[in-house]
């Protein structure tokens, strides 16, 4: 059998994983640090529903999900003044620590991937991807 573009892709993804999961554990589940993330990098103030929207996940799933980051002192929900009926998720010291941890993690991982390659192979790697998702997409 011939090599396979998603086998490939899906390698990598193992890979990846086996990486992060081979790390000091941060003491958060996967979804809470993605969610972590999300609210770090998000460039305007971040509710439930964009968690829901963001992540795919239900209203209920959602609530369990940031009661639970909410107990751990990961995040605050702070009622907004203007409609009480909003909460604005922010990141709280703790929540803030582990996405340092989980960034520096995340270079340290892109690091290791670069690791013997030229600029001319990254190059064509990053033109090739960006063909193969076009070529899904259309």
């Amino acid at each position: 059998m011939g090599k396979e573009i998603g086998r490939s892709v899906r390698q990598i993804q193992n890979d990846i994983i086996g990486y992060f999961r081979r790390q000091p554990s941060l003491g958060v589940t996967r979804m809470q640090g993605w969610v972590i993330g999300y609210i770090n990098c998000a460039n305007k103030n971040v509710y439930q529903k964009d968690i829901e929207k963001e992540f795919c996940i239900g209203r209920s799933t959602a609530t369990d999900l940031l009661v639970q980051m909410e107990n751990a002192g990961l995040i605050e929900r702070i009622p907004e003044i203007h409609d009480k009926r909003l909460r604005r998720i922010v990141l709280l010291d703790k929540g803030i620590a582990i996405w340092d941890k989980m960034n520096q993690q995340k270079e340290l991982l892109e690091l290791k991937m670069k690791n013997g390659l030229t600029d001319e192979e990254l190059d064509a790697f990053y033109v090739t991807v960006e063909k193969i998702c076009a070529n899904l997409r259309g």
